[in-house]
């Protein structure tokens, strides 16, 4: 099964804050924080104590488990998770002071909290909105524009954003098919061009009966030109 990961939905004009801000300020002063999911009302359904546990069973694992905070129509940032807690534990006094203040009065509403030592900004979620699929099927589109939160996510392409030095490495295809590609063989220089190349390859895959999304394709030569070596995940 892959991993576990989580999206968490988020609106500045709730408490008026930046509310990445307001999270990355505890961190820097305490080392790490709590990001409370808060329902509607003290009555709201709680967080299924089952994914809890799967969570915090992974982190002990040592696999890096991320929440991916979204907010009008992006993802912003990606917070690294510590520990996940459920809602009778989000009220322990030892936990108030990892709250950022702003919605401490609201800690009743909260129906989970999520433990954070690091958060990155994003400035572009372009591969995350295409790296992330819901978790537990076959790359289920993520469906961002409902009211679910947290939403369960797995990735096409596990990124380590926290345990390595993190490089971003988005490869816009626009620029690499202006760009001239070149291989030596027996000294003699051949050049192509990228974009001619994946049109012979998804060419030559539909010529033999196969069927992939155009965009499937190219993430996977962009992968393999970026790091020769793939992990692929599915039914063998």
């Amino acid at each position: 099964m892959s991993d576990i990961h989580i999206v968490l939905k988020y609106n500045d004009n709730l408490y008026r804050v930046d509310t990445i801000k307001e999270h990355e300020d505890v961190i820097k002063e305490k080392g790490k924080v709590i990001w409370g999911i808060i329902k509607p009302s003290d009555g709201s359904p709680g967080i299924d104590r089952g994914k809890i546990k799967l969570i915090n069973e992974q982190i002990k694992k040592g696999i890096e488990t991320k929440a991916f905070f979204y907010t009008q129509g992006r993802i912003t940032a990606v917070g690294l998770i510590t520990k996940m807690i459920d809602r009778e534990e989000m009220k322990n006094s030892i936990y108030l002071d990892l709250i950022p203040e702003y919605y401490r009065k609201d800690i009743n509403r909260c129906v989970a909290g999520v433990e954070l030592s690091s958060m990155i900004k994003l400035e572009d979620d372009t591969f995350e909105r295409a790296n992330l699929y819901r978790f537990g099927t076959e790359f289920g589109s993520v469906s961002y524009a409902n009211r679910v939160n947290p939403m369960y996510v797995s990735e096409r392409t596990p990124r380590s954003y926290f345990f390595k030095n993190y490089e971003k490495n988005i490869v816009n295809l626009e620029v690499i098919n202006k760009e001239v590609a070149y291989d030596k063989v027996n000294t003699n220089e051949i050049v192509y061009n990228v974009k001619d190349e994946l049109d012979y390859i998804k060419s030559y895959i539909k010529n033999h009966g196969f069927s992939y999304n155009d965009k499937l394709i190219e993430n996977f030569y962009l992968s393999l030109k970026s790091k020769p070596f793939l992990i692929l995940a599915g039914i063998s």
